[in-house]
């Protein structure tokens, strides 16, 4: 692991927060502005998993 997965970790776990915060607000299906909101969180969490070592991701398999 040469660079430290931390900061990503942090991002997923910001995203998610944020997600759920999105969903409080009302339903994604009927407001675009919320339905971006979540699709750009999703799109932060992606490029943040890409980002972890693989020694991380397969200790827990379970995770999709």
């Amino acid at each position: 692991m040469s660079k430290a997965w931390q900061p990503y970790a942090h991002h997923i776990l910001d995203s998610m927060t944020k997600i759920r915060r999105i969903m409080v607000r009302g339903d994604i299906a009927e407001d675009d502005i919320l339905y971006d909101a979540a699709v750009r969180n999703l799109q932060t969490m992606s490029e943040a998993t890409q980002r972890l070592p693989e020694e991380l991701k397969s200790a827990y398999p379970d995770i999709p």
